[in-house]
């Protein structure tokens, strides 16, 4: 979604990896400023900079459209798809060929919850290349 919002918006890369770290990363303002080699309050306004172009062109924060609906906020979209984009991630290494039990014990899940999760994504991967 950052890549996304990235091209439209014309975000330079700097800014959009600030925005990476604080918003998927989920790292303290404090330390991208440092990493960054800006001020603080420069990482705030980006942050600030970066929802609001996330909450126009993703869908208006009220409950009446978009993906708003489900996530309640652009923090939240930026979650989930943090999270769904973690999921797909574990599901390809067991598709791989990684062990499947050795996975959900690294990620401090079930294997049963592992296998749902392949199943979702072998019965919706044909989703992806619409």
């Amino acid at each position: 979604m950052l890549q996304v919002l990235a091209e439209r918006r014309r975000f330079g890369e700097k800014t959009m990896e600030v925005a990476r770290q604080l918003l998927i990363d989920k790292v303290a303002p404090k330390r991208v400023a440092a990493a960054a080699g800006i001020n603080s309050q420069r990482v705030y306004a980006i942050r600030k900079t970066v929802l609001a172009a996330i909450d126009e062109e993703f869908g208006a924060s009220s409950a009446r459209d978009g993906p708003m609906d489900v996530f309640g906020s652009p923090m939240g979209v930026v979650a989930g798809h943090a999270l769904a984009w973690r999921k797909a991630e574990i599901c390809f290494r067991a598709l791989g060929g990684d062990d499947v039990e050795l996975l959900a014990r690294e990620f401090g899940v079930s294997v049963d919850q592992l296998s749902e999760w392949i199943g979702h994504l072998r019965s919706n991967a044909w989703k992806l290349f619409v």
